[in-house]
């Protein structure tokens, strides 16, 4: 039902019903309103899919901000990894860098092209470090 949803929407800007902007709107968020419906649909009196379905039950949830599992909050990024998928992964994880890699490099070629006058200012490669920044913490996180 998702993905019908989903579909129909996704060519909701090539219909003649309904504003230009609404039927932009469809389009490009279309997996959202899909997702929105289907949730709302599986709370509507007499679906009952209790046996079906299980629910997060949040009034029992702990908000002592502890992690849910029984590790602590540090943890040790190569912990339970043997040599064969670190071997493993190495591919995937290079295809991922030069996926960055070259879409940062095209955008900023494209985006410094002589037509738009860009000056470099002095914090140019901030993102390359902000990224960084971000990415340290989250391996000795688990995240």
């Amino acid at each position: 039902m998702t993905t019908g949803i989903c579909w129909v929407l996704h060519f909701a800007d090539q219909w003649q019903y309904f504003s230009r902007q609404l039927r932009t709107f469809l389009a490009a968020y279309n997996m959202v309103i899909s997702l929105v419906i289907v949730t709302a649909l599986s709370y509507l009196p007499g679906m009952d899919l209790d046996d079906q379905l299980e629910r997060v039950n949040i009034r029992v949830t702990p908000w002592n901000w502890q992690p849910t599992d029984d590790r602590t909050w540090w943890t040790s990024p190569t912990e339970g990894i043997d040599i064969g998928a670190i071997f493993g992964a190495l591919f995937p994880g290079l295809m991922f860098y030069l996926l960055f890699f070259i879409d940062h490099n095209v955008s900023s070629i494209l985006s410094q092209l002589p037509k738009y006058n860009l000056k470099k200012p002095a914090a140019y490669h901030w993102d390359f470090f902000i990224l960084g920044v971000t990415f340290f913490p989250c391996g000795f996180l688990g995240l």
